[in-house]
């Protein structure tokens, strides 16, 4: 910002901290306009999360307790210290001591706006993510490119036998067929893939 000593007189000066005080205003503003958005957007995202997903309540708390109350803290100081410094600009007399307080209290207002602004990005930046389904797409890559879990391995453990195997896979089958209701598609197909990879390491 600029000095009392950069301009002809105290009156012109004073104009500057006005117009600079209402620059500031003006920042808010934009940055509130830039929040609302942004927020409702996430908060949508979250509730479309599947109610199963462990993250929806996480997020949920992460936005609305402590995102959300840190942008409004910040937001409530800045309109507080304009609102009071412009009162006090109103109310100046040609003090150069007070134009220097006055000065360094906007200075402060600059600050605030910042933190705001960091608040703001914070909620831009966050990512909603749900694990279950990244990881349900990860799977389904491995199988595309014909790889297994390692969990697959324990379905046949300790099947040293053609028949121990299909006896093995008939079990499984059962619990893990999409049909019956309780069973998983996904499994069931690395289930299979499984099955069909040891029946040619037991034949």
């Amino acid at each position: 910002m600029k000095e009392l000593h950069d301009y002809m007189n105290y009156s012109e000066y004073v104009k500057y901290l006005r117009d600079h005080l209402n620059d500031l205003t003006h920042q808010v503003l934009e940055i509130q306009f830039r929040f609302t958005p942004v927020y409702e957007q996430k908060l949508r995202d979250i509730s479309n999360m599947p109610e199963s997903s462990s993250a929806k309540t996480r997020y949920r708390e992460l936005l609305t307790k402590n995102l959300q109350p840190a942008f409004f803290k910040e937001l409530e100081r800045a309109r507080n210290s304009i609102m009071e410094i412009s009162g006090l600009l109103r109310n100046s007399d040609e003090n150069t001591s007070d134009l220097s307080r006055l000065r360094e209290r906007i200075d402060s207002v600059t600050g605030n706006i910042r933190k705001l602004s960091q608040a703001c990005s914070a909620v831009e930046n966050l990512e909603i993510v749900d694990e279950k389904a990244q990881e349900k797409k990860r799977q389904n890559a491995d199988l595309a490119a014909g790889r297994l879990p390692d969990f697959a391995s324990v379905f046949f453990r300790n099947c040293s036998s053609r028949d121990m195997l299909d006896k093995r896979y008939k079990a499984l089958s059962k619990a893990f067929h999409p049909d019956t209701g309780i069973g998983d598609a996904a499994v069931f197909v690395i289930l299979s893939q499984v099955y069909e990879k040891k029946k040619n390491e037991v034949d």
